[in-house]
């Protein structure tokens, strides 16, 4: 065995508080780097989060943009199917009202007012254009719309009766025709 003598041993303590040192120093700068990096994810995940939350916003509002779009198409359509439908009422009224003031007999005044209610029932109700009165008088009284019922009734009775058609029935079939318009 050697022995050292005092002088070694402090050079060897000496070295070895050096080497002490400068590990505890690197571990330390490699610990403060360990934190530093865990830091750095942390404050990535952070804006991963704030990115993934920026994100959704961003993918909520396009939904939205197309949700209201889709919703203003539908609505233009609406409008234009609703203009159509007015358009339609509208030229219903404009064919009673030339009828009321025609100057032809009351037979071919109760020929356009039969294709005219016909026409109408066809297209506001979707009944078979074929249908006669009292069949359209029967399918109006089960949906309960009793006016509609009576003037296809009435229709039907000024139709088939054997007497000439008169002018004050057809006036007052065309006045109720007009009406049951007005009220829908």
């Amino acid at each position: 065995m050697i022995l050292l003598d005092l002088e070694q041993n402090k050079k060897i303590w000496f070295i070895l508080k050096i080497f002490i040192v400068i590990y505890y120093k690197k571990a330390k700068i490699f610990i403060i780097k360990t934190i530093k990096i865990c830091m750095t994810l942390e404050q990535v995940i952070i804006n991963l989060k704030g990115i993934m939350n920026l994100l959704g916003i961003i993918l909520a509002i396009i939904i939205l943009f197309f949700v209201i779009w889709v919703l203003y198409k539908k609505n233009e359509d609406i409008d234009q199917d609703l203009k159509n439908e007015q358009q339609k009422y509208f030229s219903y009224f404009q064919e009673i009202k030339e009828l009321k003031i025609s100057k032809e007999t009351p037979e071919k005044k109760f020929n356009i007012l039969n294709k005219l209610a016909k026409d109408f029932f066809k297209q506001y109700f979707k009944l078979n254009h074929n249908l006669t009165y009292l069949q359209l008088s029967e399918n109006f009284h089960k949906k309960n719309k009793e006016d509609f019922s009576d003037f296809c009734k009435s229709m039907s009775d000024l139709d088939y009766s054997n007497k000439k058609t008169d002018k004050s029935q057809v006036d007052k079939l065309i006045i109720f025709f007009e009406r049951l318009i007005e009220n829908l």
